[in-house]
């Protein structure tokens, strides 16, 4: 992780209208940096006094095995300058695990496909067959499994005349048709 990530986290809170100002709005970035570290180790601070947030640090995070802990944010509650400065001098007592920010999960939505018409199929095939009998001088329609197969790949790939063409160039059937 790095100063870029904290940057990315602050932003994606601003086009939320996540509030992010005062101690609790520099932990909203806090929370969410250690929670994203949390399978390296990383957690938070503990702090009672001073600029805190529920007991934590509202601007640092720290690694469990106290090798060092880091400065992610300068004017914690100000402008809550993303940063990234590491320091040794740690007190492993005061780390404590990352806390899930409840962040919502957005689902990925599928891949836009285009549906396939009966048409676009029979359009498609008679692409195949006028190929093979331009390519290889015979009728795909004497495999079977060809055919299924370059169908396919136009409607799963999205292949078009041109690669299907390119294919069968490559093919040893049509090397020996064309003596190459």
């Amino acid at each position: 992780m790095s100063k870029e990530d904290v940057i990315a986290i602050k932003q994606e809170l601003v086009l939320r209208g996540v509030n992010l100002s005062g101690p609790c709005g520099a932990f909203e970035i806090t929370k969410r940096v250690a929670w994203k570290l949390r399978a390296e180790g990383v957690g938070l601070v503990a702090k009672d006094g001073g600029n805190n947030c529920q007991g934590y640090s509202t601007d640092l995070v720290q690694y469990k095995d106290g090798s060092l802990w880091v400065d992610i944010l300068g004017d914690g509650g100000g402008e809550n300058k993303p940063m990234w400065i590491t320091h040794t001098d740690t007190t492993p007592s005061v780390w404590r695990a990352a806390i899930d920010p409840g962040d919502p999960i957005v689902p990925v939505p599928p891949p836009a496909t285009v549906r396939k018409t009966l048409a676009d199929f029979f359009a498609a095939g008679a692409m195949i067959r006028s190929l093979y009998m331009q390519e290889l001088g015979r009728d795909v329609t004497a495999d079977p499994a060809a055919e299924v197969n370059w169908l396919y790949h136009w409607r799963e790939d999205g292949r078009d005349a041109t690669w299907i063409r390119d294919r069968i160039r490559e093919s040893a059937e049509w090397k020996a048709h064309h003596d190459g």
